[in-house]
């Protein structure tokens, strides 16, 4: 059997590379999508709890609570 030429070799490298980098961004790819939904979710729950604070904050200033202007 015949050795491979250096350009052969030096070709075979490249592709190994590039299917090496191609799983990478793969992999990648898939964290990132991931992370987008737990990010996504994480801004609906603070959206949520904005909101709930905020009708809190209101209700204790209509009934002169601690959180009014008066109490500071």
């Amino acid at each position: 059997m015949t050795r491979p030429s250096e350009t052969d070799e030096r070709l075979i490298e490249i592709e190994t590379k590039i299917s090496f980098q191609e799983r990478t961004i793969e992999t990648l790819n898939s964290v990132v999508t991931e992370q987008q939904g737990l990010i996504d979710r994480l801004a609906t729950r603070v959206e949520r709890i904005a909101a709930r604070i905020e009708l809190v904050s209101e209700s204790l200033d209509e009934r002169g609570g601690a959180g009014s202007e008066e109490a500071r």
